[in-house]
Formats: structure tokens, C-alpha cells, sequence
């Protein structure tokens, strides 16, 4: 949205808005306290306009924002606009971060804080600061960062964050609420792929290629990690084992295409057997690699695992350790807030968002694995010019991009997977000092930031340097980095595949690269690819990104190196002075982003006097059935078979009767057949482990067969 400026019309539609925000914000406030019903229609959460058997809510979701204050109410709540009916359920997600104390920076996201105040909260059951709700009047329950909500009455959905009772009046921040599935279809077309198969029962209403939805679970099995939601990832059902030879093409890193292609959320587990041999040395390994063997003078393919140790790379990212077991993948893109954020110090009347949020924007998010690849954080951002850093898990990984027009602009920034955890993650965006001398009613850069996304699929980015460096031969106080490293800088990288033909891009951010002084020549492995964009003289200083187009011939496979060289001025006996920082490259890879590809660790371009190779299988090497939960129709899921080290392809093992799957029918199965006891089926079709004879229920005939069969003490 563009800013409205001060005057004429821009001014009449700028106090236009004031007004309707501020009739807003009251209708929001009165809507809380009237009775429900009593001027304000709500969004049945039931309603069907296509009747197409999805919910409108699950096609497009409804979208909320719930702030935590400043309030001076006992419990601040927001009501949502919708009602929910006893019985229905719908999906609540939540994303965002809240401050319950200025003061303390008391940071949280949805899933709350593990400390524990000393006095009462709202919900003394859920964690303290984490996104809570009820229905109408009733009673608080948690909801966290994704909960489906089972209604329990008929009434308004109201949200609220799970404060210390009469203590709003110090917090700031806000949780983003999507209230649905999201499946992108159109609630106004009962089939909206058009693929005949009407939305309600399309596995996939947004994808005419398929329908199937194997486990109910929301996503087409084509995306799908587990189609048949038995626990074990599709890749890992399939059972293959791989050789990976010793040498093999290209000869500088041997590598194999598994076939495998991987989804945001897909972590299978890999083991490897095998031998190889060094023809130069004599020296053997297995999978696991010679971490006895000091390699610190030599360049390997990756310096994050030993020699000869087994490595993997999904798409096009760097290479990474895998070994003799290893659990590998990405996790499915999270959304940290689609709603628009104002950071910095200063009021910007003209501004969509008018006040700042504080000095820094703050987003949690958990993670029940860790990456083996760097992601991208995906942004828009609005009027940044300075040193905004990017902080995941209090490691500063970036700066946000500049952007000194007043339009939202978008903003990629690549991640390092190192830097994630598992848990509880933080990610803040912090505002950075104002340099502009134009600028003087404020300390920092005030600027504005909204779709804020990571996104996990292995990117196209390498990083080359962070950090800002000053380049040229006199100090300036007012730089980042006041004293000259040089007339010359280099920085040395290492890429280990690249694609055949095509135009890498290098990025730079530079500072203070004016008209005035000849052209700043940028060189890659020696030759000049071009110059450092230039700016206009009278044009203050600030931070801005180029970017130069090169041929991708001019990388080689192993070492490469970018030079950044300052000049003489035409009629000044000095270098010119100026700062360079994020220097990235991007490479135009072509191929799935998400291939999964084995190799082994050695010296780029030694592997070709190697003997032997190592197998590599994913899974128990067991086949199963990737669309039967229970491939052999025994009442267990293949995953409690697997665990239990029974057979999930034969239905006789385990035996029907041993309930506690030890091999032996005695009296622990006879107790499992007690407390298993029921009258009615489970569901119908449905085998349950132990209902010998196909009755539907586990009763007195199954337990009559168990002791005819008995074998126990």
C-alpha cells in the first residue's frame, strides 16, 4: 500500500481513516461486552456456501489478530467474530510473539513460557503468555500455537493471552489466529480444480493432478511424507538400499542420485554398511569416516564431516554428514505473521501502521527436528535503509535488505541450518542506528515488515561474508567500521557442484559508493565481472544491494575467490573509502530442489584411485505398504510392528493372541485381553489387534480361543 502523504487530499483521506480506525476500535471494544447477538452478526463456523461438504472456514480461513495490550482490564480478550456450535470443531493456528513485560522483555510466542509466575493467570493449566480461548461465557482452555478446538457448547470463539490476571497493562505484540484447515479452495465453487471430484471429498481441491488423501489428514498424498499415516515416511517404507562406489562421476566428488524427493517435513532414517579404501594413503574407513585423521591443510568436499565419512545433499545446498545412522530432511515452511509490523523508535504519521512495536520484531516457532539445510526467512519490508539485523537463537545471520522506497518491497535472506534448534526457536529483526543526516527525530531506522515466512526447501543462496568490512585508506568515524582493512579485500569460498551453463548472480551491499570516484571493480577467480553500484553525490549515505550478473564458467569446483578493489580518484591522491558486507552468490540450478544425493568425504578431486563403496538403506529395509497403515491386516499399524521387531508383511507374526507381543502367550496377554474388553466395535471396518475371530469387538470368544491356545506358566 502506498504511504498518504500530508495535504489536499492526501489529508482528508489520512484523518478519513483515523476515524474509521478509531470508530473500529470501538465497535471491537462494545462487540466484547454486549451480549452475543445483540448487534453483530457472527461468521458461522458451519457454514457451507458451495455446498460442497467443506466448511467455507476450511476452504479460506478466517484471519485474526490478538494483541496482549496495553490494557487496564482485569482479562483482555478479543473476540473473534465467529461462532461455534457444540459438536463442530475447526483448526486454530497461531503465529507471532507477544511482550508481556516491557521492561524484562518478556517474550513469547504462541506455545507460551515455561517459567511460572507467582500469581494466578487467566488458565492456571496453560503456560504462562501462550494463546488461550472459550466459547462465550465458558470456561478458558488452552490453544497454544495449533490446536483443533472440539466444541463443548454454542457460542462466540473468544482468544485472549494467558496473562497473570490484572497485568496487561505493560504488554505489546500481538499473535496472528487462522482459524480453518487453509486448503486454498474456493468456498464459492463446490469444485475448485475442476477435476470432478467435489471439494469435500478431494483429497487435494486445489490440484486437478490427483484427489486421494489416503489418511484424512488434509494433504494430497502427492505432498503428503506419510500418505498412510502410520509414522513411517513414505521413503521409508519403499525399503531401498543404495551402492554408493568409491569412484564415479563427475571424478572430482563421485556422487549417486537416489531418486528420492523429498517433502517439508520428510525425515527419514538412513544406515550404512561398507568399506573404502584410499589408493593414495592405503587408508580405510567405514561410513562413519576418520575423525583420527588430521585434515586441516587439506580442501575436502565439506569441512563439517571427517574424511571419508558418508554425506548427503537435498537439491542444490551444501553438503552435509550422514554416517553410519542418520535421521535427514527439512521441515514443512512455517508462517511467522502475515500481519504488518512497525519497528523503531519514531512516529510516521503516514505510515499504515502509525506507532512503532518496540526496537525489534520478535517471532517464535518450534521445531521437532533440526534442518540439515539452510532455509530462507521471506519478508516484505517497507523503508529500510540501515543496519537492521536479523537474529535467529541470538546468532545474527543477516541484515535486512534496503529498500529506501515507501513501497513494500520483498526481502530474502538465507539461514544458516546451524543456527536452528530443536524446540523452542526465536527469530528477531532489530533496528539498527540511523546514519542519516537527514534524519534527526530519531536513533533508529524506523521501517515496516509483513509476510514474514521460512521457507525450508534447500535454496539456491551461498553465503560468502556476513560482516561489514571498510575498504580503502582513511579512517572515518562515522562507518560501522572506522579504520581502512586495506585497499583490496578478498574472500575465499568453496563450491562443490554447479550447474553447467547459465548467469550466477553475485550480491553485494555497499555503503558510500558515490559518482564521485571511478567505478569500484568487483572480480571473481581474477577476472572483473563489474562494478559496484554507484550512487548520486548529494545523496546521503546509506546501505544499498547490488547486484552483477556473471557467466557460471567463471566458478570451478573447489576453491573460488571474490576481490572488491578501492580506486584512485581521477584528480585526488587517495583511495576511495567505502564498506561492503552480505556478499552472496546465486546460482542458476535448474534441477528438484529437494533430490536427496549420496557421496563420501575425501579431497576434491582425489577420489579417483579408491577402492569399494558403501550401501546405504533407508528405512528397516522392510517394503511396506506406503497407502495400508497395517500392510498385513493384523490389527497393528506397520510402525508398532517395526518397534516390536515383528514381521508388518506377515499376518501371523505376532500370533493373534499375544497382546503384549513378547512371543509367548501367558498371563500378561490374558490381563491385556481384560482391560481391552468392550461390547461394541471401535469403528466399523476397522481390525483391532487381538479380535481373533473378526467379531468387531474383543470379547469372551476371543479369550476362550487365547486359553486353548495358551502356552504360558
Amino acid at each position: 500500500m502506498t504511504a498518504v502523504h500530508e495535504g489536499g487530499l492526501g489529508r482528508g483521506l489520512f484523518r478519513a481513516r483515523s476515524i474509521l480506525h478509531l470508530l473500529t476500535s470501538s465497535l471491537v471494544i462494545l462487540h466484547g461486552i454486549l451480549p452475543l447477538g445483540t448487534a453483530f452478526a457472527l461468521t458461522d463456523l458451519r457454514s457451507d456456501r458451495d455446498a460442497d461438504g467443506l466448511p467455507d472456514v476450511d476452504e479460506q480461513a478466517v484471519t485474526l489478530s490478538v494483541s496482549a495490550g496495553p490494557s487496564s482490564l482485569e482479562v483482555f480478550s478479543v473476540p473473534s467474530g465467529c461462532l461455534i456450535s457444540e459438536g463442530s470443531s475447526v483448526r486454530a493456528r497461531a503465529t507471532g510473539a507477544v511482550n508481556g513485560d516491557a521492561a524484562l522483555d518478556l517474550f513469547s510466542g504462541p506455545s507460551g513460557l515455561s517459567q511460572t509466575p507467582s500469581f494466578p493467570r487467566v488458565l492456571n493449566t496453560a503456560r504462562h503468555l501462550s494463546l488461550i480461548a472459550r466459547i462465550g461465557a465458558g470456561p478458558w482452555f488452552a490453544v497454544g500455537a495449533d490446536r483443533i478446538i472440539e466444541a463443548s457448547g454454542t457460542g462466540e470463539l473468544i482468544f485472549a493471552v494467558n496473562d497473570v490476571v490484572g497485568s496487561f497493562q505493560n504488554n505489546t505484540g500481538s499473535f496472528d489466529i487462522r482459524l480453518g484447515r487453509d486448503l486454498g479452495s474456493d468456498p464459492d465453487n463446490p469444485d475448485s480444480d475442476g477435476d470432478g471430484f467435489l471439494d469435500g471429498v478431494d483429497g487435494a481441491p486445489t490440484d486437478p493432478t490427483e484427489h486421494l488423501d489416503t489418511d484424512g489428514d488434509g494433504i494430497g498424498d502427492n505432498l503428503d511424507p506419510d500418505d498412510d499415516g502410520d509414522g513411517l515416511f513414505d521413503s521409508e517404507e519403499i525399503g531401498q538400499v543404495f551402492t554408493l562406489p568409491a569412484t564415479g562421476n563427475p571424478p572430482s566428488i563421485p556422487m549417486i542420485d537416489t531418486g528420492l524427493h523429498l517433502v517439508g517435513g520428510e525425515f527419514p532414517t538412513f544406515s550404512a554398511t561398507g568399506t573404502i579404501t584410499d589408493g593414495a594413503n592405503l587408508e580405510s574407513s567405514t561410513p562413519e569416516g576418520r575423525a583420527d585423521i588430521d585434515t586441516e591443510s587439506l580442501v575436502l568436499t565439506t569441512l563439517s564431516a571427517s574424511i571419508y565419512q558418508l554425506i548427503g545433499r537435498i537439491g542444490n545446498s551444501e553438503w552435509f554428514p550422514m554416517g553410519a545412522t542418520s535421521t535427514i530432511g527439512f521441515p514443512a515452511n512455517i508462517s511467522l505473521g502475515v500481519g504488518t509490523r512497525h519497528v523503531g523508535d519514531n512516529e510516521v504519521r503516514s505510515w499504515e501502521v502509525v506507532r512503532p512495536e518496540g526496537t525489534r520484531a520478535t517471532f517464535t516457532f518450534q521445531l521437532d527436528r533440526r534442518p540439515v539445510t539452510d532455509a530462507l526467512l521471506k519478508l516484505e519490508v517497507w523503508s529500510s535503509r540501515e543496519d537492521n539485523r536479523v537474529i535467529l537463537n541470538s546468532g545474527i545471520f543477516g541484515r535486512l535488505c534496503v529498500n529506501r522506497d515507501t513501497t513494500f518491497e520483498p526481502c530474502e535472506i538465507l539461514v544458516p541450518a546451524s543456527l536452528f534448534r530443536v524446540g523452542n526457536n526465536t527469530l528477531q529483526i532489530s533496528a539498527g542506528f540511523d546514519d542519516d543526516p537527514l534524519d534527526t527525530s530519531s536513533l533508529l531506522d524506523d521501517f515496516q515488515i509483513r509476510n514474514v515466512v521460512l521457507e525450508f526447501e534447500p535454496p539456491d543462496y551461498r553465503y560468502i561474508e556476513i560482516q561489514p568490512h571498510h575498504i580503502g585508506d582513511e579512517t572515518v568515524s562515522a562507518f560501522e567500521v572506522p579504520s581502512p582493512e586495506g585497499t583490496s579485500l578478498g574472500f575465499n569460498f568453496t563450491l562443490t557442484h554447479l550447474p553447467d551453463t547459465g548467469t550466477a548472480q553475485l550480491l553485494i551491499d555497499s555503503f558510500d559508493v558515490t559518482t564521485r570516484r571511478p567505478p569500484i571493480p568487483v572480480l571473481v577467480n581474477g577476472n572483473e565481472i563489474g562494478s559496484l553500484c554507484q550512487r548520486a553525490r548529494r545523496l546521503p549515505d546509506y546501505w544499498q544491494q547490488c547486484s552483477i550478473d556473471f557467466p557460471v564458467s567463471l566458478l570451478q569446483i573447489g576453491s573460488n575467490r571474490v576481490e572488491v578493489r578501492s580506486v584512485l580518484g581521477s584528480s585526488l591522491p587517495d583511495y576511495d573509502d567505502f564498506m561492503v558486507r552480505m556478499i552472496q552468490v546465486k546460482l542458476p540450478f535448474t534441477g528438484p530442489r529437494n533430490a536427496l544425493y549420496l557421496s563420501y568425504n575425501e579431497r576434491i578431486g582425489q577420489y579417483g584411485d579408491n577402492t569399494g563403496g558403501y550401501q546405504v538403506g533407508v528405512g528397516s529395509g522392510v517394503v511396506t505398504n506406503t497407502l495400508l497403515a497395517d500392510t498385513d491386516g493384523d490389527g497393528l499399524d506397520d510402525r508398532e510392528e517395526l518397534a516390536a521387531r515383528t514381521d508388518p508383511t506377515n499376518g501371523g507374526d505376532p500370533e493373534p493372541f499375544d497382546l503384549h507381543i513378547d512371543g509367548v502367550l501367558d498371563f500378561q496377554d490374558l490381563f491385556e485381553y481384560g482391560r481391552r474388553w468392550r461390547e461394541e466395535s471401535i469403528a466399523p471396518g476397522i481390525k483391532e489387534f487381538g479380535d481373533v475371530d473378526g467379531s468387531g469387538t474383543i470379547d469372551a470368544a476371543d479369550v476362550i480361543q487365547l486359553l486353548e491356545n495358551w502356552s504360558g506358566e
